[in-house]
């Protein structure tokens, strides 16, 4: 405190904030004054500052100096909170607007370099937060704890919202560089493939060059296929692409990866491929046809080389003299039939020399050339040979000179022989140590000197054979010749056995010593390469005992060390001073280092005996384990038979569960095996196996048991969807029944059953599901379950048939009464004599009676039954086309008949309505005919699909008539008529509908021209009864080819017509 005092005794009054703000920097310096604080602080001020000044100083000051201060904090606080939370909106608002993947790829790369300035800026955001956490740390310590708790939260709050535009920083910038790289991969790739693409499409474009011969076309074709190969292996490498392609375009939505730019690359791959695989069968067709003609050349050529030989033989032979001419001529007969064959070489070279090129054209030509001059040569060699035939006997003259010749020059070799023999002799009688090294040289010498004989009698061997072949009577003199060179044989061979027998008697034991020594050496060096942790246990008895056997062997070679001689005195006379010494250094080195293997070998057995003892305990846990397994795999196979009922599966699934119980229980096992392993690589590799194998056999019981979960729940869906059908058969059946015993006297019936055609559809949808599902349950039975299926099947199809056609029957029955009644009331207001049009005002006026009960029944029984037939139509339709066989037909055959049948199903719905219609609700109903009348041209090109793939006979007559019968209804249920709504509008659209029905009139005179051409008998019927079907519409509204077409359908009669259906 003096020191204060002291240091603030130079201050005047008028220095007073000056003072203040010394005495706190004093005070954080001064280690005694840091924990000074509150009043105490404010009395040491006030001390101070009396002291400086010498007067008192007032209560206003010494308390207005810190709450300046906590001012100035406050606002400084406030001002760094403000720039970094506004900091931290600018930069969210940015990542916002740049946290998107999708558009083209310039854009993302933008929003990537947008990222990258926003991660580059967050230091700048860190220094503010930091700066806001700073000005608070100082402002904290002079407010109050209430303003201090508000502090406190607004820090957090800060801190919070920092971390979490930090994150969100990482995450968007993460995201759209992720995009952007993985882009810019699939577009190398992408480039990559298309320049493959390019380049091997530039090796496809020219026509293949020609090639010299049959190995240059192979190496084309070979060529070739690797290039079609490396075309099929980029397919992998294609399919990577457009997954990557499309997947790209799901994040990004650009149309350079969208599916037509994918469509475009596989159509290009596809096309490169297709001209890869012509180009190969175009080489390799060029190939088979080079192929034959080498062959052909070559078999002419090895039989011109076999008849050649034989012609050589038989030339040479002895007893030519006596059948020359028979011989010489059957031959030449022979070579004189093989020109057909060199014919047709000729003439399929000609074929072969337009797919080679120039040089080999030519080439081919020479070979043909050289064929025909060779086969010509041949023959005449023959012809040549007959008329030299005589001069051959000329040459017996020249034998006896030759005899004589030979006979002195055996006598020469004889003398010779003997002469070395004795020499031999000699050598061998002195047998004594010191002179086998001059015995060695004088067999060398001798050797030599018979070496040089050897082309003598080479020559004698050739004058004795050209001798012989003139003659046959000269076996004495061959027989002195061959002794006396076998004798000259035999002395060489003992000479030279002689000069050997030393040098091999001396080096022979030394040498097996050093081999001997080698290979125990390899051998050991072999034991001691194999590491111990890789031998199996089973492995390490047999180990065992070869390290034991070498040992064994040791003690054997150091013996015959003991007891050879190892002087290299013995050495020099066969090998020399040299070779002596190096032999001997050899066996040196091996002595050594068989020592420091066998040193090796001892610790390899300890460790062998070792490794011995803790193998059983393993190998007994292991037994157990498998043993289990193998007992577990045996029962889920025979529990994995076909069952024959719906309990029968439920106990096989009971069973399984069992199974899988039993199967999950087993680690245990394996945790108390797996200690037993330790670092033994074989019981490892045993140990992962069998665990291997439990894994497999849980998951194949898993998959078992999920099989037979699903079969017992399809069995058991079949059986409960079969009680519900035949249920409601059997009440349709009792329904039938009782409306037939009411209606039973053959008159019109008047009241209609509430049997409803989309009722019926229903059903026959159901039916169809559950003969699918039937067929599904046998294909999981056994033989057994399965032959109760199809009757059942058969039962209900049957039933079904049964109420189909009671109910077509009741709708046919409708319809003609109601036909009739109409026709009755059109004679009866016709003979009033009324024109037409009042006649269709009059019917008009009829059916838009205020009840509306007729012209609905009329008109919800013809659709109904129309529906009907089509839904017959469209089955009947699908029975055909499986009938007729798989394939593109058929497809477009079931196509068509389902958009029918959905056709058909609309248009009932919207035909059944009876009540009165609303504004709303006839709007709606317009709505959907509309629909429907714009979806016909859809049903056209189905149409004509299915008659360009192939579809004829009576399926095909049955869906255009059905498909012409659609359309006349939807025309006819849009008429307006049909609503008391559209009254205002009913009398123009009468009028159009007449015209309309002439036009139809006259369209369809070609269909009654062509029926009378085909059934003249028939004519004046047919012609009457279309008469009166054209005339009967003429009291509805709309077109009436719905109606022709019935009463036409109803005696059988299929109007042909090629083209569109006429409406």
């Amino acid at each position: 405190m003096n020191q204060l005092f002291k240091h603030n005794t130079v201050l005047n009054t008028g220095q007073q904030p000056t003072v203040c703000s010394e005495l706190k920097a004093y005070a954080k310096t001064t280690p005694q004054l840091r924990f000074v604080r509150g009043s105490d602080q404010l009395c040491l001020y006030r001390a101070v500052a009396e002291h400086v000044t010498g007067e008192a100083t007032p209560q206003t000051w010494n308390l207005a100096t810190p709450c300046i201060m906590t001012q100035q904090q406050q606002v400084k606080f406030d001002q760094s909170l403000d720039s970094a939370l506004s900091w931290i909106k600018v930069v969210q608002e940015r990542l916002r607007q740049n946290d998107n993947t999708q558009g083209p790829r310039e854009d993302l790369e933008a929003r990537v370099h947008a990222t990258e300035e926003i991660c580059e800026c967050e230091e700048e955001g860190r220094m503010k937060v930091d700066l806001v956490m700073a000005t608070a740390e100082s402002l904290l310590r002079t407010i109050s704890e209430e303003d201090r708790v508000h502090i406190c939260t607004k820090l957090k709050e800060l801190k919070a919202l920092w971390e979490e535009t930090s994150t969100y920083i990482t995450h968007c910038h993460s995201r759209v560089e992720w995009v952007w790289l993985h882009w810019g991969e699939y577009l190398k790739a992408y480039e990559e493939l298309w320049a493959w693409l390019l380049r091997t499409r530039q090796i496809l474009a020219p026509e293949p060059e020609l090639q010299l011969g049959s190995q240059e076309k192979l190496w084309q074709l070979e060529h070739h296929r690797v290039l079609l190969e490396d075309t099929q292996h980029h397919a992998a490498h294609l399919g990577r692409l457009l997954e990557e392609a499309e997947v790209l375009h799901v994040r990004t939505q650009d149309e350079s990866v969208g599916p037509e730019a994918r469509r475009d690359l596989e159509g290009a791959y596809n096309k490169v491929l297709e001209q890869a695989k012509e180009r190969v069968s175009l080489l390799e067709r060029i190939v088979e046809e080079q192929r034959a003609y080498d062959n052909l050349v070559e078999d002419f050529r090895s039989w011109l080389a076999s008849q050649t030989q034989i012609v050589n033989q038989a030339l040479d032979a002895e007893d030519l003299a006596d059948n020359n001419m028979e011989t010489l001529q059957e031959l030449y007969d022979t070579v004189s039939s093989r020109e057909g064959s060199l014919s047709r070489i000729e003439s399929v070279a000609i074929g072969v020399k337009h797919s080679s090129s120039p040089g080999g054209a030519e080439r081919i030509s020479q070979e043909t050339e050289a064929l025909r001059g060779a086969w010509e040569r041949l023959r005449e060699r023959l012809a040549a040979e007959r008329e030299a035939l005589h001069e051959r006997r000329q040459s017996q003259e020249a034998r006896v000179s030759l005899t004589n010749q030979l006979e002195e020059e055996v006598a020469r070799l004889h003398a010779q022989t003997q002469r070395f023999s004795r020499q031999l002799e000699g050598d061998s009688e002195d047998g004594r140590e010191q002179d086998a090294l001059d015995a060695w040289r004088m067999s060398t010498d001798i050797l030599s000197a018979m070496a040089t004989e050897e082309p003598s009698v080479e020559q004698l061997k050739a004058e004795l054979k050209k001798l012989l072949r003139y003659s046959h009577d000269a076996t004495s003199l061959s027989d002195r010749l061959l002794g006396c060179i076998k004798e000259f044989q035999g002395v060489k061979s003992r000479a030279f056995r002689l000069c050997a027998e030393r040098e091999a008697s001396l080096t022979n034991r030394l040498w097996d010593l050093l081999q001997d020594h080698s290979r125990w050496n390899q051998m050991a060096t072999k034991m001691l390469g194999v590491p111990l942790e890789s031998i199996e246990s089973r492995h390490i008895a047999p180990v065992l005992e070869n390290v034991e056997k070498l040992l064994q062997h040791r003690h054997g070679l150091e013996e015959r060390q003991r007891t050879m001689p190892l002087r290299e005195d013995s050495l020099h006379c066969g090998r020399g001073s040299e070779k002596a010494r190096s032999l001997l250094k050899e066996l040196s080195l091996a002595f050594g280092k068989r020592e420091e293997l066998y040193e090796k070998l001892q610790q390899r057995k300890v460790h062998l005996q070792g490794m011995l003892s803790n193998v059983d305990q393993f190998d007994k846990g292991y037994e157990s384990i498998l043993k289990h397994l193998d007992s577990l795999r045996e029962k889920l196979t025979s529990v994995g038979t076909l069952q024959p009922d719906l309990q029968a599966k439920r106990n096989q699934n009971d069973q399984l569960k069992v199974i899988l119980a039993e199967l999950e229980a087993i680690p245990a096992d394996f945790t108390s095996l797996q200690v037993l392993v330790s670092d033994n690589l074989s019981n490892m590799k045993r140990f992962n196996f069998l665990h291997a194998e439990w894994k497999n056999m849980l998951s194949g019981a898993k998959v078992k048991l999920k099989e037979s979960t699903q079969n017992v729940a399809e069995h058991d869906e079949f059986g409960r969807s079969l009680l519900d059908l035949e249920s409601w058969l059997k009440a349709m059946q009792e329904r039938l029944a009782a409306s037939g015993a009411v209606s039973g006297d053959g008159g019109p019936v008047d009241v209609q059953t509430d049997i409803q055609f989309e009722d019926l559809l229903e059903k026959e949808i159901q039916l169809h599901q559950i003969e699918v599902l039937g067929q599904r349950v046998m294909a999981r039975t056994s033989k057994e379950g399965q032959e109760q299926i199809p009757p059942v099947l058969l039962r209900l199809r049957e039933s079904w048939n049964s109420i189909h056609n009671l109910c077509t029957q009741r709708q046919i029955h409708l319809l003609l009464a109601e036909r009739d009644h109409t026709h009755s009331k059109e004679r009866m207001e016709t003979s009033d004599g009324l024109p037409l049009g009042d006649v269709s005002g009059s019917s008009l006026s009829h059916r838009i009676k205020p009840t509306g009960e007729t012209e609905g029944r009329s008109s919800n029984t013809v659709l109904s039954f129309e529906g009907q037939l089509a839904s017959d139509a469209g089955g009947s339709g699908k029975g055909s086309g499986r009938g007729q066989g798989e394939g593109g037909s058929g497809k477009h055959r079931e196509v068509f008949e389902a958009w029918l049948k959905r056709g058909n199903v609309e248009l009932s719905k919207l035909s059944s309505y009876k009540a009165p219609l609303s504004r709303k609700e006839l709007q709606a109903q317009q709505q959907k005919l509309q629909e429907l009348r714009a979806d016909l041209g859809q049903g056209h090109d189905l149409f004509q699909r299915m008659i360009s793939a192939g579809t004829e006979g009576q399926a095909l007559e049955d869906l255009r008539y059905h498909w012409m019968l659609y359309r006349t209804k939807l025309h006819d249920c849009g008429d307006p008529q049909a609503h008391p709504e559209l009254k205002a509008s009913r009398v123009p659209k009468q009028k159009l509908t007449v015209t309309e029905m002439r036009t139809a009139q006259k369209s369809s005179s070609g269909f009654l021209q062509r029926v009378c051409c085909a059934a003249l008998p028939l004519q004046l019927l047919l012609l009457s009864l279309l008469l009166l079907a054209f005339l009967l519409p003429l009291t509805y509204e709309g077109n009436s080819c719905s109606l022709v077409n019935n009463f036409a359908r109803s005696f059988k009669v299929m109007l042909r017509h090629d083209g569109l259906p006429p409406t």
